[in-house]
């Protein structure tokens, strides 16, 4: 999976002398798309699907940011927290995707996100 760069300003074209970084557009551009771009979104979209049951209440979740790298949804199994993972987002031939954070294996494209929880159920069965 060929992954498009993440934060790289596209669809937000206004961060010329950023306050984030004066003069600094493109850190600027990373850390808004961070914070409110497609993959934020995208995750805040997964992270409701699994707040809200869906049929898979066995999960817990949380959106987290780890320095300047993507925002990533923290995924536990209730009662076993040491079975976890984090799922971001990747943009692969102009189609965004769920991906597992640290492999970047696909786990769905984010217009399934309604699978996402049962798929993610049988990922941390795995482990």
């Amino acid at each position: 999976m060929d992954a498009e760069s993440f934060g790289d300003g596209a669809g937000w074209e206004g961060a010329a002398g950023s306050a984030v970084h004066p003069g600094d557009a493109r850190v600027g551009d990373q850390r808004f798309n961070a914070a409110m771009g497609p993959c934020r979104l995208h995750l805040a979209a997964l992270d409701a699907q699994i707040v809200s049951g869906s049929g898979v209440g066995e999960l817990a979740c949380g959106v987290v940011s780890r320095g300047d790298g993507p925002p990533v949804l923290n995924v536990i199994v209730v009662g076993d927290p040491e079975r976890s993972v984090e799922v971001t987002c990747a943009r692969v031939s102009g189609v965004w995707w769920f991906v597992l954070a640290d492999t970047g294996e696909g786990v769905a494209r984010v217009d399934e996100v309604a699978d996402v929880p049962g798929v993610l159920v049988r990922i941390l069965g795995r482990g």
